[in-house]
């Protein structure tokens, strides 16, 4: 099995130095549960474009699993551009952690992960009416090579 390496305290497990990986499902609708029960706002947010690699490096693995299998849908909730030949590196030392905005199969990633929260929001009783988008720290030159981002943006001076 391939893994990532884990990075800024990965998952509920603060004592398991190489990471715990994930809250469940049922662990975030249980913290849901408990803060409005206590009147306090969960307030999610979901880091992109920049910060996105266990997200990418995921639906990376998703597609290539899926293609094998021959599924024509493999490229469903891609983040990155397999022909991308930008070169870029984030202040974590990154080089493959930003998701492409230009790729309609990350608009669909996105609807997916936000009604995935909004149902575990339903199911927990708790109103969802903020997520922050995190936003931040996407390095310069990427992007720069991705046909469909290129395609996208005009070119500066035009």
């Amino acid at each position: 099995m391939d893994c990532i390496q884990p990075a800024y305290g990965s998952g509920p497990d603060v004592n398991n130095a190489a990471g715990s990986g994930w809250y469940t499902r049922a662990d975030y609708i249980e913290i849901l549960r408990y803060a409005k029960a206590r009147h306090i706002k969960v307030i999610p947010e979901l880091e992109m474009p920049g910060h996105g690699r266990a997200a990418i490096k995921a639906m990376d693995a998703r597609a290539a699993k899926l293609t094998k299998a021959g599924d024509l849908n493999a490229n469903e909730y891609r983040l990155s551009d397999p022909e991308d030949k930008s070169v870029y590196r984030s202040v974590q030392e990154w080089k493959d952690n930003v998701m492409n905005p230009a790729l309609p199969s990350t608009y669909k990633f996105i609807e997916k992960v936000t009604s995935e929260l909004a149902a575990m929001h339903r199911e927990a009783g708790a109103p969802l009416d903020i997520i922050h988008m995190g936003g931040d720290e996407t390095p310069g030159g990427v992007w720069e090579k991705s046909l469909p981002a290129r395609n996208c943006w005009p070119k500066a001076g035009n």
